[in-house]
């Protein structure tokens, strides 16, 4: 029996070549899906770091007007439209303390935990 018997005008992919075309695919997708992955919690993270700047110029125009810190969220209502969250998208966290303030969010990093982040205003900030 002919394998490579054909009718007149008829043509395909044997099933070999099926084969390594969807073991190529594969391939391919092991490595793209994982930097899909980082570059996501990359764009999380820099939105975070854009997020608590942006409430650090809210507090310091809310200081200018009033000579005080906000006691909470709602002072904030005539400066910001809508309050930030962070990458988990739960919303960021601001306190008054004796010296300040703080300004935290949580970020994801690329092995899935978490890391706590400060704004560069707050107090006990560290440079990430």
């Amino acid at each position: 029996m002919d394998l490579r018997w054909r009718r007149k005008g008829q043509s395909g992919f044997t099933l070999i070549e099926l084969m390594v075309v969807i073991a190529i695919i594969g391939i391919l997708s092991a490595v793209a899906i994982p930097k899909f992955s980082q570059s996501a919690n990359a764009a999380k993270d820099a939105r975070l770091r854009v997020d608590l700047r942006t409430v650090d110029s809210v507090v310091m125009q809310y200081y200018a007007a009033k000579g005080n810190y906000p006691e909470n969220t709602a002072a904030f209502s005539n400066y910001l439209t809508e309050w930030p969250k962070d990458s988990t998208g739960t919303a960021l966290v601001y306190a008054t303390v004796e010296t300040g303030y703080t300004v935290t969010g949580t970020s994801i990093d690329n092995s899935g935990g978490t890391t706590v982040r400060r704004s560069p205003g707050s107090v006990g900030y560290t440079a990430w």
